[in-house]
């Protein structure tokens, strides 16, 4: 039990710490944050993926071993551009080892599910979506913090509005597969109550804030956003590991790995 609450909370460490600093480098290259401004971002997402790195119980799959690889390049290159003034392509390194890192994270975590729920073939898809929509959400809060160093406006409300589309279509796949998979009646009352939490609440509200963050730019309107899409990541995160749909869908067996 205690191995699982470890994995789940380095889970969620990883993900948001690993969107934080890729979803940065993107916007980076669009002009929202200037490239000698990346180190902010950067910080954030040093602290989010240090702190899950120490909560990962152990190195138990090639996708575990392959996030520690790419957690080393990323804090080779972290370290290096706090002690000299780096070039921007050791930053560009450090923006592409954190999405390696998301993208390994999401696949050690179906690998070695810490709930049943987690061994489902949609789940790498949801957690690399969703780590990049909460990462977009932690920039915009630090946007409101630091206008100077980092404007989110209309690229970041865009580039949000694509990825809550986009998870809200894989949320969708994820509960119809529960359903196609012969999943029992508490299986899909369980999924079938978060799924309006999570639409209404960590899709849709996001959505219409970061629409009016498209024609307002505000920062503060932004980090609203964000904190809400945070949000909304954590509460499915969380609603997978409720222990009566952990125990249904393994009795089940719908949702082992595959």
């Amino acid at each position: 039990m205690l191995l699982s609450l470890r994995r789940i909370l380095a889970l969620v460490l990883i993900n948001v710490g690993a969107g934080t600093a890729g979803v940065a480098l993107v916007l980076s290259l669009v002009g929202s944050i200037s490239r000698g401004d990346l180190f902010l971002p950067y910080s954030a997402a040093a602290v989010f993926i240090a702190l899950g790195l120490v909560a990962w119980p152990r190195l138990d799959s090639a996708w575990a071993y392959a996030q520690l690889c790419a957690a080393a390049v990323f804090f080779g290159g972290f370290a290096a551009g706090w002690m000299i003034y780096a070039p921007f392509t050791i930053e560009a390194t450090v923006g592409l080892a954190a999405l390696a890192i998301l993208v390994c994270q999401a696949n050690a975590a179906r690998a070695r599910p810490a709930a049943p729920a987690l061994g489902a073939e949609e789940i790498p898809s949801l957690l690399i979506v969703s780590g990049l929509f909460e990462g977009i959400g932690a920039v915009a809060v630090l946007g409101a913090v630091f206008p100077s160093i980092i404007r989110a406006g209309l690229p970041a409300g865009a580039v949000a509005m694509v990825l809550v589309m986009m998870l809200a279509y894989r949320w969708h796949d994820y509960l119809e597969r529960a359903r196609a998979g012969g999943a029992g009646d508490d299986v899909r009352a369980s999924l079938e109550r978060l799924t309006p939490w999570l639409l209404l609440g960590g899709c849709l509200l996001p959505f219409v804030i970061y629409g009016v963050v498209l024609f307002l730019g505000d920062a503060w309107i932004a980090a609203a956003a964000g904190g809400v899409s945070i949000a909304g990541g954590l509460m499915w995160k969380a609603g997978l590991h409720l222990p009566g749909l952990g125990r249904a869908l393994k009795a089940s067996g719908a949702m082992r790995p595959g």
